[in-house]
């Protein structure tokens, strides 16, 4: 995945979206279905949009090795807020 590919992917995801739901996508015993029911129910996104877009697209940029280079990112993002900012910093540390 290019340093593009990486950026266009975040953007459909949303960065924000990325890094609170990162580690239910990194762990192996979390199903797409589990985190885009949650994803549904807390950010009130359709459901199939959420397992298709989000889900699917962050799991593609950890499948590819980028999640680290996602997150790094995040916390380069004055947009985002320092909360998630923070949480972004705390998954790279994990």
């Amino acid at each position: 995945m290019t340093d593009e590919q990486l950026d266009r992917q975040l953007r459909s995801i949303g960065k924000e979206c990325f890094v609170q739901y990162y580690a239910d996508v990194a762990d192996r015993n979390m199903t797409d279905d589990i985190i885009a029911r949650r994803i549904d129910s807390d950010r009130g996104v359709d459901y199939s949009v959420a397992l298709s877009t989000r889900v699917n697209g962050i799991r593609r940029i950890i499948k590819a090795g980028r999640g680290k280079d996602a997150l790094i990112d995040c916390i380069a993002s004055d947009r985002l807020p320092s909360r998630i900012r923070n949480r972004a910093a705390e998954l790279i540390a994990q």
